[in-house]
């Protein structure tokens, strides 16, 4: 019922009013993860796409269960995967002050700040 309701409602999912869930690799693994879930008969819904200029690409599925998928690569970045995307990198600033707009107090919002891959 929950995958036939996220694929008719439009753009939000019905899970917790979720969008979707986004994955980044390299581009060689992106590419390869193109080719497998083609291979299995998946849907592309989306893409690839050049979702940021000059090189930020995605491509879009659903899952088993209806929540929108992405796989997300930057074309001139490194091949190795689990690295934020260069150009969705904020500074320091900014990030404070996003987390500050959803309540976070300053010792939670110090451990975020700790905990991010610089």
């Amino acid at each position: 019922m929950a995958a036939a309701i996220a694929r008719t409602i439009g753009p939000k999912s019905p899970v917790g009013a979720m969008q979707h869930v986004s994955f980044a690799c390299g581009p060689k693994r992106h590419a390869e993860m193109l080719e497998r879930v083609k291979a299995h008969g998946v849907k592309i819904i989306a893409g690839p796409l050049l979702i940021i200029p000059p090189a930020i690409y995605s491509f879009y599925f659903f899952d088993p269960n209806g929540i929108r998928l992405e796989i997300v690569t930057d074309r001139n970045g490194p091949e190795e995967d689990f690295a934020l995307v260069r150009s969705c990198v904020m500074s320091e600033a900014e990030m404070r002050a996003q987390l500050r707009s959803i309540g976070g107090e300053a010792a939670w919002i110090d451990d975020m700040i700790a905990a991010q891959a610089r």
